[in-house]
């Protein structure tokens, strides 16, 4: 086992100990407490400041064991992971055996039944959560379409179909994956566009083992498409990524254009390499200006942010992009709670004008991986589908 990943899991064995051996001290001293309290609503009342209390020492605990790791935010949001969905379910039901244990002579048995009852539903709530986030939704692998129209394609017989897969993401290339290309070799593709993060390994040395997985597996399906495959770099991988892709028939598009082949129509891709795609401003000067206006230009990129520093009047008329993961887990109400990128968290995956033009960013196949918890909540993972039409 590699040692980033044996450290990791001590760090994150010893957080839940250190939870435990405290939620274990404050039921004790709960149950103490259960002798002073005469009414129901006082019983309520104390197992809110318990629970508030476990719940606050936990986090700090988190934040404390994050610090051990160097500062890694993903650190610390795993570790909060590890309190919501362990520490916290483990302390509810401790607190339910003690409520109905003790049963205090002056409260209603009824209402003791009540609480304790309340106590274990909220810790299923929270393990049936967990497990759905970690084992069922991360696999829920989704198509999603999206119509994109422009007097630049009118010569297009038919709709001309772009499949984009961002953020593969994997440490080990498995089952799930071959079934994400076969999926889209399904789909007919006339052109596939890979968007960055292939392989998020803890070491180098099991990163090539996987990348060579991963070009064999292509190869293997014979993943090509009449009109090219094409990948840009993520942040996630050594290099980007495009040791995954030595001798397959992917090519590999870094701050530089294409022409699409196709007898009546003009489409440009250009891809962006991962300083470009974060701010146009730190890409070549002449990348993406003087482009021919009655050319269909069609800008891939690992991060979307680019997109917000389109200059006034550029002749871009379809962005490609990932990394956000569509925040990863999103809450109901509020959303995804961070993407790490400029683009705003309503804006994180789908389809949307941005800049005065179409933006479309992929919530990704995969998850983030290393520190951080593996979990996708209300966020399934998506193959992205462009359909290019005539208007």
């Amino acid at each position: 086992m590699p040692t980033r990943i044996l450290f990791m899991r001590l760090y994150l064995i010893s957080y839940i100990l250190f939870c435990f051996v405290f939620s274990s001290l404050a039921a004790w001293n709960f149950r103490s407490g259960l002798a002073r309290i005469s009414t129901v609503s006082g019983l309520l009342s104390l197992l809110v400041i318990y629970l508030i209390i476990v719940s606050t020492v936990a986090f700090f605990l988190a934040v404390g064991f994050a610090i051990l790791t160097g500062g890694r935010l993903f650190a610390l949001v795993n570790f909060v992971a590890a309190e919501l969905f362990f520490v916290l379910p483990a302390t509810l039901l401790i607190f339910s055996a003690i409520v109905w244990a003790a049963k205090p002579p002056q409260l209603p048995t009824a209402a003791l039944a009540a609480a304790s009852l309340t106590l274990v539903i909220a810790a299923a709530l929270l393990l049936g959560t967990y497990l759905y986030a970690r084992f069922i939704e991360p696999y829920r692998l989704q198509t999603v379409f999206y119509q994109i129209r422009s007097d630049k394609l009118a010569g297009l017989d038919r709709p001309l179909r772009i499949v984009v897969l961002a953020d593969i993401q994997t440490d080990s290339v498995s089952d799930y994956e071959q079934g994400v290309f076969r999926r889209t070799l399904e789909l007919k593709p006339d052109l596939i566009l890979f968007a960055g993060d292939y392989l998020q390994c803890p070491d180098r040395k099991s990163y090539l083992l996987q990348a060579h997985r991963l070009g064999k597996m292509l190869n293997e399906l014979s993943f090509s498409a009449p009109l090219g495959v094409f990948a840009v770099a993520g942040n996630c991988d050594p290099r980007g990524g495009s040791e995954c892709f030595d001798n397959t028939a992917v090519q590999w598009l870094t701050d530089r254009s294409t022409s699409l082949d196709l007898p009546k129509v003009a489409i440009r891709l250009t891809g962006l390499s991962l300083k470009t795609g974060r701010s146009l401003k730190a890409g070549p000067a002449h990348l993406l200006g003087r482009l021919d206006s009655a050319t269909f230009n069609i800008v891939l990129s690992h991060q979307p942010d680019f997109a917000l520093d389109l200059p006034a009047g550029h002749d871009i008329d379809l962005c490609l992009a990932g990394h956000t993961h569509g925040g990863q887990i999103r809450l109901p109400f509020i959303g995804p709670l961070t993407t790490f990128s400029r683009i705003p968290r309503s804006q994180a995956s789908g389809s949307h004008q941005v800049n005065g033009t179409r933006l479309c960013i992929s919530p990704g196949i995969g998850m983030e991986r290393l520190w951080a918890p593996r979990l996708r909540f209300l966020c399934p993972p998506q193959i992205m589908v462009v359909d290019l039409m005539g208007d």
